[in-house]
């Protein structure tokens, strides 16, 4: 059943109604950012609240709810990151020293990696920079930012995707350790084009401990149950309470107990033949695990997936199920994922959904046992 009604956000966004993306939180989960056409919005996380317009620029996308009232964004045509008041005010670009450039990554299609995350506390962001030039396409990069009350973030100093003596690297973004002191990022070296080649530089997963000392392999970086984790996963997410490790590897979700005691426990896959996973995340409390799962197709007739499971991996519920909304984990062409996100209670999801591929996204939340689904804009 869907609960309240969209004639308010309707009213709100005029004609351009129906294109919503990159949803947040705000840290007491009583509101939500949201990019809405040329526009970031705030509106109640309860049906019927009225939408207000924060900043009208165009093109906006990723969007985060930054502690002390305000809000960090970016704009592809201008590959520019941005702060402003969740009130409203003027927007205050970001510098990014240790890449040399203002810019975040400029080929959203080229590359299907995180481009902005949210330390557990909300003091870091870690977000994907390159120099932005096109031609050749420049490595990926990861800068820091210290998320200040009150003030625009400011990068902190970081060693992360120097250009290293054994050759260039490219870093990309995976997940913050359960108490935010460090970041799991992975490391990829670039092709040597002309011989002779240096020796390749360390690559494959890395932690990053926030403020001192250089990246090292994950499995030395001091967090439980990190040797645990394979050199090819692709993702890896330690659970809040520091009690699990999900790793995914080769389409198959793992989740892994800290401490070694027991065998990893293989999750449900993708209940649809062809579809594959693209991403998952831990509820605050560490009892569920959401994750969604990307038709093969470019055009489904169901939509992609979402699920909700235990890390035991019982009470499997798909939430969209029998529903006539089709979740949206990948914003139209950009290739943009837009996984679902927790409340900061764990009470609901907040996510995008769509009636027909090629129409606009709604925002929507839900209960993860799959009931209660709420439109919001």
């Amino acid at each position: 059943m869907i609960v309240g009604s969209a004639d308010a956000s309707r009213r709100a966004a005029g004609s351009e109604w129906g294109v919503a993306s990159s949803p947040s939180w705000s840290p007491d989960g009583r509101q939500i950012l949201f990019a809405y056409g040329n526009r970031i919005v705030r509106t109640s996380s309860r049906p019927g609240g009225a939408i207000r317009t924060i900043h009208a620029g165009r093109n906006n996308y990723p969007v985060f709810w930054a502690p002390g009232g305000r809000t960090v964004f970016g704009h592809i045509d201008g590959v520019t990151w941005y702060s402003v008041r969740v009130h409203g005010g003027k927007a205050k670009p970001i510098a990014f020293p240790s890449s040399g450039s203002a810019h975040p990554d400029s080929c959203l299609s080229c590359s299907p990696d995180t481009f902005a995350i949210l330390s557990p506390n909300r003091e870091y962001a870690a977000v994907t920079t390159d120099t932005g030039e096109d031609n050749p396409p420049p490595p990926e990069s990861i800068a820091l930012l210290k998320l200040r009350p009150r003030h625009a973030p400011v990068e902190i100093s970081t060693p992360l995707n120097a250009e290293e003596q054994s050759g260039p690297v490219s870093d990309s973004i995976l997940s913050f350790s359960p108490h935010g002191r460090q970041l799991i990022f992975r490391r990829d070296a670039a092709a040597c084009a002309f011989p002779p080649c240096p020796a390749p530089p360390v690559t494959g997963l890395m932690a990053f401990r926030l403020g001192r000392g250089a990246p090292v392999p994950l499995a030395q970086s001091g967090l439980p149950g990190a040797s645990l984790v394979p050199s090819e996963a692709q993702e890896v997410q330690w659970s809040p309470d520091g009690r699990w490790v999900a790793v995914l590897e080769n389409q198959s979700l793992e989740v892994v107990p800290t401490t070694g005691a027991t065998a990893p426990r293989l999750l449900p896959p993708c209940s649809t033949p062809g579809d594959f996973l693209d991403g998952f995340s831990w509820s605050p409390a560490s009892s569920l695990i959401a994750y969604d799962c990307l038709s093969g197709d470019l055009l489904p007739p169901d939509g992609s997936e979402l699920m909700t499971v235990r890390p035991d991996g019982t009470h499997l519920i798909d939430l969209l199920k029998h529903q006539q909304w089709m979740y949206v984990n990948v914003l139209g062409n950009s290739g943009l994922h837009e996984p679902a996100q927790w409340s900061p209670d764990g009470s609901r999801l907040l996510f995008l959904a769509t009636q027909a591929y090629g129409a606009g996204t709604s925002v929507f939340t839900i209960r993860p046992n799959g009931h209660h689904l709420t439109r919001l804009g």
